[in-house]
């Protein structure tokens, strides 16, 4: 097996991570929503102190905004940006605060006030129920109201919102050009329909990060239990699911000793049996939902694959006596639930399923002082060449609202490619190459898996398309039930058959 090229950190090399990536959007939705009504904040953001510090070069001009800038003369830009978990900061902000993400996000929107001369009225809804900015967009559109220019959302809470009209074709607007590399390019790819966008994602979209899946593991304890590190099992491409399985082995103590798992014992692995299942399919290689050279959605399914994957996976995480899956005592296994951070953080086990945005929250100098490294999730087998990586569907998308009036398209427009370019600029670099890096990156081979990882993020586009498929869902029972869902699974093609003919009318609609 050829070694894996682990490349130096930079900003170029970042950058050219949106332009390899497959980052197809998923939409599956694994938090719990609340009808709760949401209050907004709203700030007008001051331009009194932009950004006037050379921006980073790059020779690539697909990282820079070719308009030039334009002076429109004040104008207020309403921009309605979703608060759910790891977004706020994304857009809103006030001020200079001395932390690092913020005041980049301060400079960012400073710097395209004062390149188009607008001002920014943003308002953050602080309502727990991510579909709550969608909804409100949704009805202002019907009744004709034009209150906001932009949004943003939740990339699993769209679909019904793109089908129904809601915002604007970004394919159709002179001064959005998709091909730049500071929107995520494979995301466009699932997305995208030869003459149709709606939404897109990339370098603003800080969740995009945060909601990265990795394996997290103990190197103190792995030395004492003799296991060989998984750095160096990653780099040399041996690090599958069977070698995870091999690791693990004999490892569980029933520490209290009440002879049954719970969360005081412990572990050589913790996960669960929901939104913890869903990266596997992805980090296997495995895709379902393709488009043809129409534009026309397809499901396709290697069955026997799909049926020893799953085997696999119910092996680790259910079946094995060395792992606990938080379902089975009584945790939700949901995106944002900390019972997979906290017990590593209390050194309960060798390694753990967990976000990124997880390390970044809870797993501080403070919490735990061990030596910790990260590593992608395991391939499905030797033969696999690359490793996958898979970002959890509540990355933030990005949208125009499409009874923006024509007065003012192409000003909206303009500003809409101006943030998201000097994102890559400003606000990527902050948060990755500083904030994650440096802050929770604890050692070198940390900073070298995250570049890995996110060099490898590949997300199968059934994940977008949540409210038609439900994909995630039939694939975290199958796992959860410890049956084989092979029936099931050989009648996947058939049944989602016309769940795809749905799909593909509905967004040939729009085109009429």
């Amino acid at each position: 097996m050829e070694k894996i090229n682990i490349r130096k950190t930079s900003l170029s090399l970042v950058a050219l991570l949106l332009i390899t990536v497959s980052i197809l959007p998923a939409f599956a939705g694994c938090a719990q929503n609340s009808t709760q009504t949401a209050t907004t904040s709203e700030a007008l953001v001051s331009t009194s102190e932009p950004d006037n510090t050379e921006p980073v070069e790059t020779s690539d001009p697909n990282f820079t905004c070719d308009l030039k800038n334009e002076d429109y003369g004040g104008e207020v830009i309403s921009i309605y940006a979703t608060g759910h978990n790891g977004t706020k900061d994304e857009f809103y902000t006030t001020e200079i605060e001395g932390n690092i993400v913020n005041d980049a996000v301060f400079k960012r929107n400073a710097q395209v006030e004062k390149d188009l001369n607008v001002k920014f009225k943003i308002t953050l809804s602080d309502s727990t129920s991510e579909s709550y900015v969608p909804e409100q967009i949704s009805v202002l559109v019907k009744a004709g109201e034009t209150a906001y220019d932009i949004c943003t959302m939740g990339g699993w809470i769209q679909t019904p919102y793109v089908v129904e009209g809601d915002f604007y074709n970004l394919k159709e607007l002179d001064n959005v050009n998709l091909e730049k590399h500071y929107l995520a390019q494979g995301y466009n790819e699932g997305m995208g329909l030869p003459t149709q966008q709606y939404t897109a994602t990339g370098m603003f979209s800080i969740s995009l990060i945060r909601n990265l899946y990795v394996t997290i593991y103990n190197k103190d304890l792995f030395n004492s239990h003799n296991l060989p590190d998984l750095y160096e099992l990653t780099v040399n491409g041996e690090w599958t699911i069977e070698k995870q399985l091999e690791l693990i082995k004999d490892t569980y103590k029933d520490v209290n000793g009440n002879q049954k798992k719970d969360e005081e014992d412990f572990y050589g692995f913790v996960s669960g049996t929901l939104t913890s299942v869903d990266p596997y399919w992805t980090s296997f290689g495995i895709r379902f939902l393709n488009q043809d050279k129409e534009g026309l959605y397809h499901l396709t399914i290697d069955a026997d694959k799909l049926i020893n994957a799953v085997d696999l996976v119910q092996q680790l995480i259910v079946k094995s006596s060395d792992s606990l899956d938080i379902t089975a005592v009584g945790e939700s296994d949901v995106s944002y639930n900390k019972t997979r951070i906290t017990m590593f953080a209390e050194e309960k086990c060798l390694m753990a399923c967990v976000r990124l945005g997880e390390i970044e929250e809870t797993l501080t100098a403070s919490e735990f002082s061990g030596d910790y490294g990260i590593v992608p999730f395991p391939k499905y087998d030797k033969e696999q060449e690359s490793y996958h990586g898979y970002v959890q569907d509540q990355l933030s998308v990005i949208s125009i609202v499409s009874n923006v009036g024509d007065d003012r398209i192409d000003m909206v427009s303009h500003v809409y490619e101006k943030i998201c370019a000097e994102s890559c600029d400003k606000v990527f670099p902050a948060y990755y190459d500083t904030a994650m890096s440096y802050r929770y990156m604890n050692n070198i081979e940390s900073k070298k898996m995250l570049d890995l990882i996110y060099n490898s993020i590949e997300m199968d586009s059934i994940y977008m398309y949540v409210s038609m498929f439900y994909w995630q869902n039939k694939m975290r029972d199958i796992v959860s039930s410890a049956n084989s869902g092979a029936a099931s699974i050989k009648k996947f093609e058939s049944a989602y058959g016309i769940v795809c003919d749905v799909l593909n009318s509905k967004l040939e609609n729009l085109r009429d």
